[in-house]
């Protein structure tokens, strides 16, 4: 899931020097009876997967974040990924957070110390 600051937050955040965020959150599912609890939990390690499939997928979903940034004119990302991940997506996982942050930062054209992905 993807949150988009209100542009009047942006604004505001902007006129007293503080930065502003949107979030791209994938959240742990809610505890549930056991048979459906697995369920949400494997639909939830299914939209990490997703979001996290190859190189290509990565640089496709951090361009269209950076873009989304650009557009709404606010300054990086909070990443918040609470579903489980397979070990192997961790690779994935730190190419998808520099390649956030370097084009965001390259197609905001912020100073290094205005743009932030945090995670």
């Amino acid at each position: 899931m993807v949150t988009i600051p209100p542009i009047a937050w942006t604004t505001v955040a902007h006129r007293n020097g503080v930065r502003c965020f949107g979030t791209f959150i994938i959240e742990e599912p809610p505890e549930t009876e056991v048979d459906e609890g697995r369920f949400l939990r494997e639909y939830y390690m299914g939209m990490v997967n997703k979001a996290l499939a190859d190189v290509e997928t990565v640089e496709k979903v951090t361009s269209i974040l950076a873009r989304i940034a650009a557009f709404y004119r606010f300054d990086g990302w909070l990443v918040n990924i609470e579903a489980p991940m397979a070990k192997e997506k961790i690779p994935l996982m730190e190419l998808f957070l520099r390649s956030l942050r370097a084009k965001t930062k390259a197609i905001l054209g912020l100073p290094e110390r205005d743009i932030a992905v945090i995670w």
